[in-house]
C-alpha cells in the first residue's frame, strides 16, 4: 500500500480542517510551492489570510481552496479523453 499525504488520511474521529499554510495547501494539490503562489497571484486560487498579530502566519481557508480547484477543472476546456485514454 502506498502511503497517502496526512490530509487523505485522517480519521471520522480527527478534527477538520479548517485552514492550510501554502506549503500543505501545494502539496495537496501534488504541485510545487511556486504553482500554488502563482495560482494565487493569478486569481486562480484564494488568497491567504494573515492572522493578525503575526505577520509570517498566513493561511488558507481549506474550502476555498478546494472550491478553487473544483472551479479550475470546470475551466478546463479539453476534452475529458487526454493522449493517455486511447481506447
Amino acid at each position: 500500500m502506498t502511503a497517502r499525504p496526512q490530509l487523505l488520511t485522517r480519521s471520522l474521529h480527527s478534527v477538520p480542517t479548517l485552514a492550510l499554510r501554502a506549503k500543505t495547501a501545494a502539496e495537496a494539490l501534488d504541485i510545487s510551492l511556486g504553482s500554488f503562489h502563482a495560482l494565487v497571484r493569478e486569481g486562480k486560487m484564494p488568497k491567504g489570510i494573515t492572522v493578525p498579530g503575526h505577520p509570517g502566519l498566513v493561511l488558507y481557508d481549506f474550502q476555498a481552496v478546494r472550491n478553487s480547484f473544483e472551479a479550475l477543472k470546470e475551466m478546463d476546456d479539453c476534452s475529458d479523453l487526454n493522449e493517455w485514454d486511447e481506447q
